[in-house]
């Protein structure tokens, strides 16, 4: 007959009835709604009963002489258990008093040998299927870990491999043409900017910062500057820019990559100059107040080399979706190393020109000519 897998509990019960601590186990295999309330529990009590699922394989034939040998030995204890308990509360009160206490003990005593003699032998009748049973389930553990090991053992096989194809892929990056192309295209760009920016500032002080406005929007402090409106150049302009990197990524958990981060571009910032004589770029966010969970407006302020960087993607980040794998744990790389210079070297200079002519749009023209 073929074996199937069945459900049992591994109930075990420990009696404090007497001085030893005796401890007794029975593998359940009948169906309950609640093993608090089952067979087991109404024999034996709930007091010392703890139990624990197992799989376990055998025969229908198996499984039935293995239900009725349980319920033989479960009821064989619990006759055992309510013989002791009655010679135990009919010898309690007694065996307080000096003058008969002694007799007392003696019956409490011959109960309690009585009790262990037979516990024993239910045990001993039992402990046949115990052990066939036990055996089968340490035959399916053993075969449960060997899986495991190999699962294991391929897994870590398969992680060998993925990370030698990411560190191949890392080697052949490393120094290519494109990567050298695309990053002194940033280089020169973000150059551009901070050059522009500077000697547009350079001009609105010589020309005694006209049109400078005091800022009091909803954060506190109270700035004084220009509001720069940015038109930047559509992302779809340049195909492929906003595509995920073709980056081996099979050693790491899944996850996505985020690239619309790297290509945001801010609409409108505020051009102030600090106290210090120079020029920066401010936005209104929230701010934590304190250690709390309130917020509040407040400025994020940007220098005008921040400002250049930010404005170009230097890093590309592969997030992973694994709840237990935090930002060490991500993936980053240049840009520069998997974006096509076809694409990446136009978008960035297009960039930079929006963001100058932003910038410089708040130096007035030359005064019209007054109609004749």
């Amino acid at each position: 007959m073929t074996r199937g897998r069945r459900s049992a509990m591994r109930m075990t019960w420990r009696t404090y009835s007497v001085d030893e601590d005796d401890q007794l186990t029975v593998y359940w295999f009948r169906k309950e709604l609640d093993w608090r309330t089952g067979y087991v529990a109404s024999a034996l009590g709930v007091e010392g009963l703890s139990h624990e699922y197992v799989d376990v394989l055998g025969t229908a034939d198996e499984i039935t002489g293995w239900t009725a040998a349980a319920t033989v030995y479960v009821d064989e204890v619990a006759l055992a258990v309510a013989e002791l308990n009655r010679v135990k509360w009919r010898t309690w009160r007694w065996r307080r008093r000096p003058l008969v206490r002694r007799s007392a003990d003696a019956k409490y005593n011959e109960a309690k040998a009585r009790y262990l003699q037979r516990v024993r032998a239910a045990v001993s009748v039992y402990q046949p299927v115990r052990d066939v049973i036990e055996q089968r389930v340490a035959e399916q553990e053993a075969i449960r870990l060997a899986e495991a090991e190999r699962s294991r053992r391929e897994w870590e096989r398969r992680q060998r491999e993925a990370e030698a194809r990411f560190e191949a892929w890392q080697q052949r990056q490393a120094g290519s043409h494109d990567s050298v192309r695309n990053e002194q295209a940033r280089a020169e760009a973000v150059r551009t900017v901070i050059e522009g920016i500077t000697a547009t500032a350079a001009v609105l002080e010589k020309a005694g910062r006209p049109g400078r406005a005091v800022i009091d929007d909803k954060p506190r402090e109270v700035l004084h500057g220009w509001w720069v409106d940015f038109d930047w150049p559509d992302v779809s302009d340049f195909p492929g820019l906003d595509t995920p990197p073709d980056v081996p990524v099979d050693h790491l958990p899944s996850g996505n990559w985020d690239v619309d981060l790297c290509l945001y571009l801010p609409d409108r910032m505020l051009f102030t100059p600090t106290p210090f004589g120079e020029y920066q770029f401010a936005t209104v966010v929230s701010e934590r107040i304190g250690s709390s969970d309130y917020t509040r407006p407040g400025w994020w302020k940007r220098d005008i080399e921040e400002f250049a960087e930010d404005l170009f993607p230097d890093w590309v980040t592969y997030h992973t979706a694994f709840s237990g794998i935090g930002p060490d744990e991500d993936l980053r790389i240049p840009f520069t190393d998997h974006a096509d210079p076809a694409v990446f070297v136009p978008y960035v200079r297009a960039v930079a020109q929006q963001a100058l002519a932003g910038v410089r749009a708040l130096v007035p023209g030359p005064p019209q000519p007054k109609p004749m």
